[in-house]
């Protein structure tokens, strides 16, 4: 398993790290800024290695394919896909600012049936589209729903496409 980046590390020859954001069992995200442009960006970046590499690396490839196979405006934007210097995949997308489904709860309580449809209304919009194209996410649950903050105000976004099945 690969190490942690730490703040200022070039990635890609193209993509300073600023901070970590989230880790979990497969890697690591990163809130970072393109060397050239200055556009700030979300790297998500998995452990290769071990017993079960090969099928990291797989649904990486999953998640990744299905996220730009949908375009949709409620779904995580995926920009690119590359391999670092020390040979783990990396992806570059959207990077969001906001809280996870799940976050809100834990802060707020229950929540309103008037919120709650508005959040999970643009949810099934985006998994009509990827249905529609073949794709079941297969791990949707609040951690994976996304309140992201937007110029024009709150919007859900799907995340997370990791064990997604495409048809």
């Amino acid at each position: 398993m690969r190490g942690s980046l730490a703040e200022g590390t070039l990635v890609g020859g193209r993509f300073r790290v600023e901070r970590l954001i989230g880790r979990g069992g497969m890697g690591e995200v990163y809130s970072a800024r393109h060397t050239t442009t200055l556009k700030q960006v979300a790297l998500k970046r998995i452990h290769v290695g071990g017993d079960r590499g090969h099928e990291h690396e797989r649904r990486f490839m999953t998640e990744a394919r299905a996220a730009t196979a949908i375009r949709h405006p409620n779904v995580v934007e995926v920009y690119d896909l590359f391999e670092d210097e020390d040979g783990s995949p990396v992806m570059v997308m959207e990077l969001l600012s906001g809280e996870s489904l799940s976050a809100l709860r834990a802060r707020a309580g229950a929540l309103p049936l008037c919120e709650i449809a508005a959040i999970l209304l643009p949810a099934a919009r985006a998994l009509r589209e990827a249905h529609a194209k073949g794709i079941v996410h297969r791990d949707l649950k609040p951690d994976n729903l996304f309140l992201a903050d937007t110029p024009s105000g709150r919007t859900t976004k799907i995340l997370d496409f990791g064990i997604a099945k495409i048809i």
